[in-house]
């Protein structure tokens, strides 16, 4: 492996809690009727943890065409 390759992997090992969060836990704690999520540029199906319903409708970045499953409704 490359020097700068590691580099970069430790460069994002030490930044990912800023960009991505594990809520889980809470989620379950807590047990909100919903759970409404964002900034991951993609929409994903909606799921349930426990009686949770988590939900997400991202735009993400029109030029690079990540708009097309954003919901207008």
């Amino acid at each position: 492996m490359n020097s700068t390759f590691c580099k970069t992997q430790l460069l994002i090992s030490i930044f990912i809690g800023a960009f991505a969060v594990e809520l889980l836990d809470l989620v379950k704690a807590t047990s909100p009727d919903y759970w409404i999520y964002g900034h991951s540029h993609e929409n994903t199906p909606d799921f349930e943890i426990g009686k949770s319903k988590l939900l997400t409708n991202q735009l993400g970045y029109v030029m690079a065409g990540e708009h097309l499953l954003f919901n207008q409704g």
